[in-house]
């Protein structure tokens, strides 16, 4: 049964241990700048990982089977521990030895040399080891788990730049002593955060319990109207007959992108500690309220798009919702609706209200690049193409681990080709005002580049109309066939590559 039982876990495992491993190789084998790209995915492997150990037990619905197998619940946290341990050394090894970079080591500092790549091979196998596994126990989640197992590390070191930036004298981590000082106090605060997980982790796995619902996440109080416990009238209808259908489908859409408001609310907390903090120097405080809104920005378009249905799918409710006396294409309509508008609303609202709520106008200015409209371009692909592959996802932390690799390389692909600043209204009056003045033709200049202009923006409609028809499809389907994605992906690259070379031929 012990072996069974070491297979099973290795089985859970294997498909993003690999994944991790062909991410890494692939970084290695391009070097320079790629190595960086090789530590994220190690990071984020390392943790999804953690995550995944507990958390295909409540992806598959398992748990109840695996917590009465015939053993102590000591030996079956140790048999998963054995084999996470086991991968994540693997995937470490490889790590060091494809993507250590001697060049980088020279360039730090004596202090830095070695703890910088003792956190940098080290932290992640700790936090994969122990803090991700932990919070999916607590989260109930592996998706939770991993998302809050990344932002705990975030968060130590946005506190131990806080505080060598105070130490300092206000001045951003700048020299060698600051950023010694950083790191020796982000080391220090890690080991004993990940101390805790351990000790934290035995003990809720020691206790757990396959419970099935994760229960009320917030409850109000039974006296205000339409509450439950309300007393009722005689023969009155059901509450929910009293509310419009549509309306409880955009409910049951926002009630599935609670992660999402979560990520979004510890970026304002972020914010407003950031902001706050008097002793902080202007620069120091702008230069971390940046970085954090540029996470923000990458991270709520991923979690929008991947939860909306592939959660939908992980709670076991997408085949009763399609049995709804409503229309499917209404249906996917709200989904969808939701999804964009959550997206866009944290990414480009939040942002920007925060400065004008916390009266810090300078820093309008610099947050002002990362919360532009023009950024809208991004976040839309982004949370469509989360979307498509949440559709073809039996979970959650699966859809978000493709479509990170997946967004990555659109956005590369199609960046040459699309530039986000280049569609402000005021670059496209400038160039079409240069057309008129500094050509032969006048206003058949103005009409060429703005054919030029419409069939750009036709390619980039097209291409999200033909995502969410894909998705749709796949959504409504309880097959999730390989041939059927691949002639979604097979349509969309003709579409794509037609659309490129005509404006490739035709562009002055």
């Amino acid at each position: 049964m012990s072996r069974v039982r070491l297979w099973k876990e290795f089985r859970g495992l294997s498909p993003a241990w690999l994944a991790c491993l062909a991410t890494m190789a692939v970084a290695a084998g391009l070097g320079g700048r790629m190595r960086a790209v090789g530590l994220a995915g190690y990071f984020l492997g390392a943790v999804t990982l953690g995550a995944l150990s507990v958390g295909h037990e409540y992806t598959c619905r398992t748990l109840t089977l695996h917590l009465s197998q015939p053993a102590r619940r000591e030996r079956l946290f140790l048999e998963k521990l054995g084999v996470l341990a086991a991968v994540l050394l693997a995937s470490c090894a490889v790590a060091w030895l494809g993507l250590f970079d001697p060049d980088v080591q020279r360039g730090l500092g004596a202090g830095w040399r070695t703890s910088w790549w003792v956190l940098a091979f080290g932290l992640p196998l700790l936090c994969g080891l122990f803090v991700a596994p932990w919070l999916t126990m607590v989260c109930r989640n592996a998706l939770a788990g991993a998302v809050f197992a990344l932002a705990i590390p975030a968060a130590v070191w946005v506190a131990s730049d806080i505080a060598s930036a105070i130490a300092y004298g206000g001045v951003l981590a700048t020299t060698i002593d600051a950023r010694e000082f950083a790191l020796d106090m982000f080391w220090r605060a890690m080991v004993i955060v990940c101390a805790m997980a351990a000790v934290a982790g035995w003990w809720t796995f020691m206790r757990l319990e396959a419970v099935d619902s994760r229960g009320l996440e917030m409850r109000l109080p039974t006296w205000l109207p339409g509450r439950p416990g309300r007393a009722a009238p005689m023969n009155a209808a059901p509450d929910f007959a009293r509310r419009h259908a549509m309306w409880l489908l955009i409910k049951k859409e926002i009630r599935l992108q609670q992660l999402t408001f979560a990520v979004s609310g510890l970026y304002i907390i972020g914010w407003a500690s950031l902001v706050w903090l008097g002793q902080m120097a202007p620069a120091t405080r702008t230069t971390l309220l940046f970085t954090l809104t540029i996470f923000h920005l990458g991270a709520i378009p991923l979690l929008a798009g991947s939860l909306a249905s592939a959660g939908e799918r992980e709670l076991g409710t997408l085949e009763w919702q399609a049995l709804l006396p409503v229309a499917g294409r209404k249906q996917w309509a709200i989904k969808a609706g939701v999804a964009l508008a959550v997206a866009l609303t944290l990414t480009l609202g939040v942002p920007a209200l925060l400065p004008y709520i916390t009266a810090s106008a300078g820093i309008r200015s610099e947050v002002a690049g990362a919360t532009s409209i023009s950024v809208a371009y991004a976040v839309t692909l982004t949370t469509v193409m989360g979307l498509y592959v949440s559709s073809v996802c039996a979970n959650g932390l699966h859809a978000l681990l493709i479509s990170v690799p997946a967004v990555f390389v659109v956005m590369r692909v199609t960046g040459p080709y699309y530039d986000p600043w280049y569609w402000r209204p005021s670059t496209m009056w400038q160039r079409w005002s240069w057309m008129y003045s500094h050509t032969a033709f006048g206003a058949v200049g103005i009409l060429y580049t703005a054919l030029l202009d419409v069939l750009v923006i036709a390619m980039y409609a097209g291409a999200i109309g033909m995502l969410l028809r894909y998705a749709m499809t796949n959504h409504r389907s309880a097959e999730r066939g390989a041939v059927r994605v691949w002639k979604q992906m097979a349509g969309l690259v003709v579409f794509l590559a037609i659309g490129l070379s005509l404006w490739g031929g035709v562009r002055p």
